[in-house]
């Protein structure tokens, strides 16, 4: 029994080299697909817990996106307040507009997986377009155009900022819930997570192309 030469075991990894170079481009959307439906799966996780953390520990509890880092980051934080609407206008991580009575506490934290994965609110809880009564418009300081917000209740509900329209506003959720869309830019695809009012999270299951409508709610399966 003879070794392998020098020369065929270069010609069988000029072959493999080959080989991959091929499979590679076929691949990549694979991985692409894999990086997507990681992170949503982990988003929607990470939005569950924050959520039990609310009912178990009978305190207001968030999820803020911060989209301004790279990649970017969800951070879970919970109040310093059994409720959420003491002093609502707060800056992630930051202490309330009354002082010391407000401090999040972080208890979780989660970096999207490439620069690629991005995270969004593709809809906002209760969220208004024109003047509000007694609550804290969409972009203003309770809900940073960078860094949105999910509450939850100490009963695991969503908290919501709307309290009471003028007659110039136009409730463009009225039904308090949420929508996360986490995309991945290369891949052209996106997944959504919703946030029911009462808590329930389900999550878009279509392998959805990048679309500003809607995702119809029979396409969410919920748990």
């Amino acid at each position: 029994m003879r070794a392998f030469t020098l020369l065929e075991m270069m010609v069988v990894v000029a072959i493999l080299g080959v080989f991959f170079a091929l499979a590679v481009p076929v691949l990549t959307p694979e991985v692409h697909k894999a990086q997507l439906d990681g992170a949503s799966d982990v988003v929607a996780s990470f939005v569950a817990r924050a959520r039990s953390q609310a009912m178990e520990s009978k305190r207001c509890t968030r999820v803020f996106l911060n989209t301004t880092a790279t990649p970017n980051i969800i951070v879970a934080e919970r109040l310093n307040n059994f409720d959420c609407d003491t002093a609502p206008q707060t800056l992630p991580g930051g202490l309330g507009i009354d002082g010391t009575n407000q401090v999040w506490i972080e208890f979780a934290r989660y970096t999207m997986p490439a620069p690629s994965v991005t995270i969004s609110t593709f809809q906002q809880p209760g969220e208004l377009t024109g003047a509000c009564i007694g609550c804290v418009a969409d972009g203003a300081v309770g809900y940073p155009a960078a860094n949105r917000e999910i509450r939850f209740r100490p009963n695991g509900r969503i908290w919501t900022n709307v309290t009471s329209m003028a007659a110039t506003a136009t409730c463009t959720d009225c039904d308090d819930d949420a929508v996360l869309q986490v995309d991945h830019i290369r891949l052209g695809s996106f997944r959504r997570i919703l946030i029911n009012s009462n808590g329930l999270i389900c999550r878009y299951q279509r392998d959805a192309l990048m679309s500003p409508a809607a995702a119809p709610p029979q396409d969410y399966v919920c748990p």
